[in-house]
């Protein structure tokens, strides 16, 4: 299969060619996995190396941080969009294709990229290419991501995928190695003069190390080896690396396969192996976890002869790994799977007999990773060739050791190669010494910084407005800060006088204390103090152990809140709330609480239920509407809004319920509004009071005024009718009576034989008289 590259080099014509790729490209990304130490250096020379030798179109790299976020991002081959699309990850918006392979752990391949990642920044850049896209991950941590685009022949056999998968494996954990460098801890103990020195080391080495032979046989193993396995060495050496004796699982307790076991690798690969992970499950039903490095021994005849592996109980950095971050670790390994430098040197004396160079005779490779010097370059060559200028401090410190046979152990910085070293110095045979050192340069920053984070922690301790104490096992005050000493009303210069013990009300406090944290290994909780003056307050107490680098508790760090005032005010609180619980409850006027942004019924009390005819839970089903007679309910609408925008300054109307069996209730409802909280929408107390019988007895009186009023009414017709009748009559009568008078005067005036003046003029007043009686009637 030919393959061509298109991004910045020739992958070759010949699966020869292909292969010769493939084995440069795992040289040289070895090497940077060994001498990188900076996640930015060692994606970007990677990407560099994967474009200009294994022929891809491009390739770029994303280190996340254990939370997620972009720590650092490199490419090679990708046009000027990559700028756009690094923000876009600086914004914690990962690529589909990115977030698919950390999903499933595993080499994501993408047939389009151009197409199917439409949304993605540089998908112009991946026409007519296909994209593999690998996590970088070593354990459970995801430490980036990988992105390749290739043409698609590339992946047509399936073979592209398996080398993509290791090498992102190899990344992930080169960027493991380099969170972790920080976490080493001291040197190794002396090495004698070799084959001794190998002995001396294997045997005092704090990482427990173990030889297995090519037919899998454990035929040594150190005295670490047997405290971290809890064997014998007999027993150990008695087994092969695959004894099912050994109950080998996963961290999680399943059955972990042979396969994968680091020597099994060693053997297989051909090659180191690092961080396995697996457990040994005891017979009690406790794990020990352990991390194992495996490395081949390989005869002159390239034959393996042994694998040597180097294995570390991390049972208590799995359960604390954080608290383990700012600690170090001892990673020694023999040769190839040693983690410490180790040379040997040849002393060379001046004229006067004084020691004026050393010569380089051989090195571990983890000299040249530490170093950054090759073998090759150095091995036979002197201090002086290699480093011209170094500091004469190193000569003269292992001119003592070769020829005075003194061991030697210090720590200094090389100027030359800007680092911080870790040396341990043996004689192993005349005019010769062995070094083993390690770079402690990190180490010095961390404590540097470590430095920095005390005097802020002190800062902060002096600073804080919450009452901290450090209190020794024994009780007594070590240190208290300025809100403690106010708190419980002490003075600094009674510290560290004071025992804690002392302030509790409770004569059995402490020991009660003691209890709890040797039962929890921590206490929350409240307690009463009493102060030198002896008031009594309660406190909020927070209570964790401080521990020692051996994880034993050496003092207790104890945080208290006086909640005093805090606890009176909820006892009033509750009691102002049981009082309203005991209105509300017992007022025979129904109480209903509303939600005005839905309408819905949210509580009420026994008259309000009594009233409708629902239980509590039923009617927090329903709304106003559901309840209130339809011919009600617009009018009621209008009014609630018109109250609720303040139109209105209350909120007062009659109206009707219709109870859950359908009868009709006349009610007087007055609501009030209640906010609870800010921003959201206010709660209606509503007062209802139940005047169905007052308007049936309204109604009743009502009609009774009607009836009178018709009555009244038919009684003044009946006076009037007979008004009438007896005025008819009395005209009748009356008027006849005048008549008749009116004749008889007529006829007495003709009776009058002689005119007599007196009497015509009475007779004339009584016609007169007669004339108007008779008209009025």
């Amino acid at each position: 299969m030919t393959r061509t590259g298109q991004g910045g080099g020739n992958a070759g014509h010949c699966p020869v060619g292909r292969l010769h790729s493939v084995l440069r490209t795992i040289r040289d990304v070895n090497r940077l996995v060994v001498h990188e130490k900076r996640p930015d250096t060692l994606a970007e020379k990677v990407c560099q190396l994967l474009v200009q030798t294994m022929g891809y179109h491009s390739a770029w790299i994303a280190v996340l941080s254990p939370e997620g976020a972009l720590v650092t991002v490199a490419q090679s081959g990708v046009d000027d969009s990559f700028t756009a699309f690094a923000q876009q990850m600086r914004d914690g918006v990962l690529p589909e294709c990115a977030r698919a392979a950390l999903g499933a752990q595993d080499v994501r391949l993408v047939p389009h990229p151009a197409t199917q990642c439409g949304s993605c920044p540089i998908h112009v850049s991946y026409a007519d290419r296909v994209a593999l896209t690998a996590p970088l991950s070593h354990g459970d941590r995801a430490y980036g991501l990988m992105c390749l685009s290739m043409p698609a022949s590339f992946v047509a056999d399936g073979e592209e995928v398996d080398i993509v998968r290791d090498l992102a494996a190899d990344l992930g954990y080169a960027l493991h190695a380099i969170e972790i460098e920080a976490q080493r801890a001291s040197a190794l103990e002396a090495l004698e003069h070799e084959r001794d020195i190998t002995d001396a080391l294997v045997e005092s080495s704090p990482i427990a190390i173990t030889v297995v032979d090519a037919s899998g046989a454990v035929v040594r193993a150190n005295a670490e080896a047997g405290r971290v396995l809890g064997l014998s060495r007999d027993v150990i050496t008695s087994r092969t690396f695959d004894d099912a004796a050994w109950r080998i699982v996963d961290y999680a307790g399943n059955p972990f396969p042979v396969e994968q076991l680091p020597v099994s690798r060693a053997l297989r690969e051909r090659c180191a192996v690092y961080g396995v992970e697996h457990a040994l499950q005891l017979p009690t039903g406790e794990r020990i976890l352990l991390s194992v490095n495996a490395a081949p021994l390989t005869s002159p005849d390239g034959t393996i002869s042994a694998v040597v592996c180097s294995i570390q109980d991390v049972t208590e950095r799995h359960r604390i790994e954080t608290a383990l971050r700012n600690s170090e670790h001892s990673y020694r390994q023999l040769f190839d799977s040693m983690l410490s430098g180790l040379a040997l040197h040849e002393i060379i004396l001046g004229a006067d007999g004084r020691p004026v160079d050393y010569r380089f005779l051989e090195v571990n490779p983890a000299f040249e990773r530490l170093t950054g010097f090759r073998a090759a370059d150095i091995v036979g060559r002197t201090l002086s060739e290699v480093l011209p200028g170094a500091e004469p401090l190193w000569v003269e410190r292992y001119g003592r050791v070769a020829l005075d046979g003194e061991s030697i152990e210090f720590e200094s910085e090389s100027i030359r190669l800007g680092r911080h070293y870790r040396v341990s110095a043996y004689p192993s045979e005349p005019g010769r010494f062995v070094t083993v050192f390690e770079d402690v340069t990190e180490r010095v920053a961390a404590e540097s910084r470590l430095r920095e984070s005390e005097m802020k922690f002190r800062a902060l301790f002096e600073q804080s407005s919450e009452a901290i104490s450090v209190v020794s096992l024994g009780g007594i005050v070590l240190d208290a800060n300025d809100a403690w000493l106010s708190l419980f009303h002490c003075l600094r210069e009674d510290v560290p006088g004071l025992n804690i013990g002392e302030f509790y009300a409770d004569p059995d406090g402490r020991t009660a204390f003691l209890s709890a944290m040797e039962r929890d290994g921590v206490v929350r909780d409240e307690v009463w103090y009493r102060r030198k003056d002896g008031s009594l307050f309660l406190c909020e107490r927070n209570v964790i152990p401080q521990k020692d680098q051996n994880g034993a508790t050496v003092a207790f760090q104890a945080v208290v809140h006086d909640v005093t005032q805090l606890r009176e005010a909820a006892r009033a609180l509750r009691e102002s709330e049981e009082r309203f619980r005991a209105v509300f409850e017992s007022s025979p006027i129904g109480i209903a609480l509303v939600d005005t942004s839905t309408q819905r019924l949210v509580q009420a009390n026994r008259s309000f239920l009594d009233l409708v005819g629902y239980s509590s839970t039923e009617l927090t089903e329903l709304t106003l509407a559901d309840i209130t007679h339809p011919d009600d309910w617009t009018r009621e609408q209008e009014a609630i809004r018109g109250w609720l925008r303040g139109e209105t300054a209350g909120y007062a109307l009659e109206k009707r319920y219709v109870r859950k069996d359908g009868a009709i209730r006349d009610v007087i409802v007055v609501g009030e509004l209640l906010r609870l909280g800010s921003g959201g929408a206010p709660f209606a107390v509503g007062s209802v009071m139940d005047i169905t019988e007052r308007k049936k007895a309204e109604q009743e009186v009502a009609e009774s005024r009607e009836n009178l009023r018709l009555l009244a009414r038919r009684a003044d017709e009946a006076r009037e009718d007979e008004r009438t009748t007896i005025a008819r009559e009395l005209h009748d009568r009356v008027g006849q009576t005048f008549t008749a008078l009116k004749f008889d005067v007529d006829r007495l005036r003709k009776m009058l034989l002689q005119p007599n003046a007196g009497v015509e003029s009475l007779l004339a007043t009584m016609q007169s008289l007669l004339d108007e009686g008779a008209d009025d009637v």
